[in-house]
């Protein structure tokens, strides 16, 4: 189903009219955005003061990518939840408002005021956040400004942890490189002294293509143009639909989702009008890196707790949450699940329905820091007091 409120933070970024979006023309009213919001409900609701729980996908994605978790969460294990997954603004089933956003602070503006406008409207006093990707970082920055409004805040594979930069990740990987070339020489020469065959450190580091410098120069370039994943696949034209599908027949394992429906999905949302697919190069540097770090900010969260899920094969390094750990002042861990990339609920739904309910059931008590538990399918840690522990 659909609800709509009004965005007055649209008005700020020059919205209104266009792609959709209901209301006046021109940036001097305020937007009634309508957004698709799927439901899961168990067979009774949890205890006095459960929270609903809230799950919001990452970029140039949809509610549906939720499907294989949505009816186990409901269910849970010791107790029912009330679960709803909703389409974020240009995506899915939602509206698509001229966005026109001319700074990290408006984008994060439109994001929080969507997720409040969706709370208010159901008289919810606090929610529990999922969110995955971009939509974990804009579920982080909701938590910043409304702590009153967020129970737990679960985060799966956030963008924007990191204090880092492109530059600074080439830095590193050169440094790396380095340190490769050396270990090889010398490897090299203890096998001469020796006789020894070659061990298989002394081929040193894989040899870059001389394409590579250029390659990041015109991601860069790119980038700040302000060219989008959607927005390529739109000049694609009729080849759209083939590369998407070819696409997600390569990312998404075999058994775990219907990959042509899933290539046809994601290929409808990419191929939309655009609209909330411009918040990208405000919030994100290239290669992925905040303009305001969340390991700068998450230290000032005052929620009841936070958990970090990623997969063990995630292009998100969950090193970068466990490095926030020490100074966050709420109860947090980091959890990391076998068998799993960054879309971790498709890649393993079931370690993660399972981890995602130990984390919701999890008593009060056990939110309190201390010592670092062990538990089935991940990797946890606790902050507040506690640390961090393997689990894989």
């Amino acid at each position: 189903y659909t609800i709509s409120f009004d965005m007055p933070a649209l008005s700020a970024c020059g919205g209104g009219g266009g792609g959709g979006a209901r209301g006046g023309a021109g940036g001097s009213t305020d937007v009634a955005a309508a957004i698709g919001v799927g439901r899961a409900s168990g067979l009774g609701r949890g205890g006095d003061g459960d929270a609903p729980v809230l799950m919001l996908h990452g970029y140039g994605s949809g509610s549906a990518l939720w499907a294989p978790n949505l009816a186990a969460i409901a269910r849970g294990r010791r107790r029912a939840h009330d679960v709803y997954a909703i389409d974020a603004l240009g995506c899915g089933l939602s509206d698509r408002p001229r966005f026109r956003c001319r700074s990290r602070e408006d984008v994060e503006d439109v994001y929080c005021r969507m997720i409040e406008g969706w709370r208010a409207s159901h008289g919810f006093e606090r929610v529990t956040l999922v969110g995955h990707s971009f939509g974990g970082y804009m579920s982080a920055v909701y938590a910043l400004r409304h702590p009153e409004r967020v129970a737990r805040l679960i985060l799966v594979s956030p963008v924007g942890v990191p204090d880092s930069s492109l530059e600074a990740m080439v830095k590193q990987r050169a440094e790396d490189r380095r340190r490769q070339a050396e270990a090889a020489a010398k490897a090299r020469e203890e096998a001469l002294a020796t006789g020894e065959a070659l061990p298989p450190e002394a081929a040193g580091p894989p040899t870059r293509s001389w394409w590579w410098p250029l390659a990041l120069a015109l991601v860069r370039f790119l980038w700040w143009c302000g060219v989008t994943p959607n927005g390529v696949v739109r000049m694609l034209g009729p080849k759209g639909p083939s590369v998407v599908n070819s696409y997600a027949r390569m990312r998404f394992k075999d058994g775990t989702v219907d990959k042509d429906a899933m290539g046809a999905y994601m290929y409808q949302i990419l191929a939309a009008a655009g609209s909330g697919e411009y918040a990208l190069n405000r919030v994100l540097k290239p290669g992925a890196f905040a303009v305001a770090p969340l390991s700068r900010r998450l230290p000032a969260l005052r929620v009841t707790s936070v958990d970090f899920l990623y997969g063990d094969v995630d292009w998100m390094d969950h090193k970068h949450a466990a490095d926030v750990l020490p100074s966050l002042a709420v109860p947090a861990r980091v959890h990391v699940l076998r068998h799993a990339g960054h879309y971790l609920f498709l890649d393993n739904a079931a370690d993660f329905n399972a981890t995602l309910l130990d984390v919701l059931e999890r008593p009060p008590s056990g939110d309190a820091g201390g010592a670092a538990r062990a538990a089935p399918a991940g990797v946890g840690g606790a902050a507040g007091g506690g640390g961090l522990e393997a689990r894989l």
